[in-house]
């Protein structure tokens, strides 16, 4: 061969090597700096382009929210996800259609969205009057407290709430036709932040919460929420029914009531003593191995959750109630061993949690994280930046082993090239 060539062979297979070991670089800084909230995210500022957002209501307010948690508001068009919202209103009846088959109002879609656009300084975008007198629409005067009206449905009689209370979702019960606290709670928050509370008897409002804790300091359904009596009727194709404690509470309607109270600016009148009782019942919900949180103390032992019931809304329940009872900093142990179960079921593909609605398991997620100061453990590296790092930087190695030796050996071999050519030309 040339001798010319062969120098230009060498020359470029070093030049080659040398820039595949670049762009292998830039790659490995991709692919091994991948953080959980970077999918997350990635993930949810692509689903406005899909079906799953900007065409359902709920949806919409779960992507909105967390965006804005995750300081990642950036990646979406603020101002058309508002604008949906707000256009989803139905200003004469003042609802928001939760899904498309829920044709009935109810109260925890509107909770939700006016939660959503009060992050955004943007309640007064709705029809306030007409979504206020929707609210009261379900007021109970005799006393004080809130329900859903009832209907009949195949046969049935249902009084629906988006709010989730079971292992399924949803919490659609004819219970929630008379007085309860879930119900109070989410129309009272509604009401507090379309500055509307004047419209309700808060003596009344607060005595009903009140009346609805048990001896061991958790909350029930309501006033006669009874262990051995309280097996509601339930729709046949859903699998649980309410979930109580032998007092007849629950974590769920826990979180309810205290944040019926904290929306009433009345926690500070509870005894120091009792707000303890509360976090204490709390506490006594979060599974002793899992570390989240169950819907009542006695589910809170082994074996624990079951592989398609993850307790997602639980665990917020749980950890939004000792944000309210500004308990977060005493309980933080127990807070991070939810968070960390948390990371254990979140996908790393898509950031997303492992469950039967993984979107809005991914806000519970990232809602508690918010509340309690943990969004940090979100920069923790996906797993798939772990393994990779083993991969890549293996090779990297190697093709930087095989850089240098050629960047060593190219001038020796150029060297001896033109030492061939000097004698080539003496010859001549």
């Amino acid at each position: 061969m040339n001798i010319r060539k062969q120098m230009l062979i060498g020359i470029s297979l070093a030049i080659l090597v040398f820039s595949t070991s670049l762009v292998l670089s830039w790659s490995v800084t991709q692919a091994v700096n991948e953080t959980r909230k970077q999918v997350l995210v990635r993930t949810l500022a692509n689903m406005p382009q899909s079906e799953t957002a900007y065409k359902q209501t709920y949806q919409t307010v779960l992507i909105l929210t967390m965006l804005k948690c995750l300081d990642s508001l950036a990646s979406i068009n603020v101002t058309d996800a508002i604008d949906y919202l707000v256009s989803q209103q139905n200003t004469t009846t003042g609802n928001f259609p939760a899904d498309y088959f829920l044709r009935y109002g109810e109260l925890h879609t509107p909770f939700r969205v006016v939660n959503a656009l009060e992050l955004f300084s943007s309640s007064n975008l709705l029809n306030q009057t007409s979504l206020v007198d929707f609210v009261m629409l379900r007021y109970n005067e005799t006393d004080g407290a809130f329900h859903e009206p009832t209907f009949e449905l195949d046969g049935e009689k249902i009084a629906w709430c988006h709010f989730s209370i079971t292992g399924k979702g949803w919490g659609d019960r004819d219970n929630y036709g008379k007085s309860n606290v879930i119900s109070t709670f989410l129309a009272v928050d509604i009401l507090r932040s379309l500055h509307a509370l004047n419209r309700i008897n808060i003596t009344k409002v607060t005595s009903f919460i009140l009346s609805c804790k048990t001896a061991n300091g958790g909350f029930g359904f309501s006033p006669t929420s009874l262990a051995s009596a309280y097996e509601p009727n339930m729709i046949p194709w859903l699998a649980h029914s309410f979930t109580v404690d032998s007092y007849g509470a629950g974590v769920a309607y826990t979180y309810a009531a205290v944040g019926a109270l904290k929306a009433l600016n009345y926690l500070d009148s509870i005894s120091s003593e009792e707000r303890q009782q509360t976090v204490n019942y709390i506490l006594s919900c979060q599974h002793n191995r899992s570390g989240c949180f169950v819907s009542i103390p006695e589910y809170a032992s082994d074996p624990g959750p079951s592989p398609e019931d993850h307790d997602t809304f639980f665990t917020y329940y749980a950890v939004m109630a000792l944000q309210y009872l500004g308990a977060i900093n005493q309980t933080r142990e127990n807070i991070i061993k939810a968070m960390k179960w948390f990371l254990t079921i979140q996908n790393p593909e898509s950031g997303l949690v492992y469950e039967l609605s993984p979107l809005a398991g991914a806000y519970y997620f990232v809602m508690c994280m918010n509340a309690s100061g943990t969004l940090y453990l979100l920069d923790e590296l996906t797993p798939r930046a772990l393994q990779q790092r083993n991969t890549i930087f293996g090779l990297s190695a190697t093709l930087g082993v095989a850089t240098f030796t050629i960047a060593v050996a190219a001038p020796f071999i150029v060297k001896q090239a033109r030492k061939k050519m000097e004698k080539s030309k003496l010859r001549v």
